[in-house]
């Protein structure tokens, strides 16, 4: 439980460090009241995905196989899919069932090992 707590609290603070950063540029600022736009939150999202990771072929080749299938572009984005992976790995789970996988995207990336 402790080590849960602290890998939990590490990356919150690190997470926490990043948002900050990602709202301190002048076109992620929020006027106090209104939502974030489309345009924001995916800017955000390119903020995280540039900062936190790395290129995985396998995951590339998993979008692509899809896009050429013409199945909807609706996966996980893959920041998404690396926080599935933590959340299995702090609960080490050994097992994933995954119902309704479209091309199988999260459950490909919960089951990549740690980078």
């Amino acid at each position: 439980m402790i080590k849960i707590g602290f890998v939990l609290a590490a990356d919150l603070d690190r997470c926490a460090v990043l948002l900050a950063r990602a709202w301190s540029h002048t076109d992620l600022q929020l006027k106090k009241g209104y939502p974030m736009s489309q345009e924001q939150w995916t800017a955000v999202d390119a903020y995280f995905n540039g900062l936190l990771l790395e290129s995985d072929p396998v995951l590339e080749a998993v979008l692509h196989d899809s896009d050429a299938g013409g199945l909807p572009q609706i996966a996980v984005a893959p920041n998404q899919g690396k926080l599935l992976n933590l959340l299995a790995r702090i609960h080490g789970a050994r097992k994933i069932l995954e119902i309704g996988t479209l091309g199988g995207y999260s459950t490909i990336a919960r089951t990549r090992p740690p980078v």
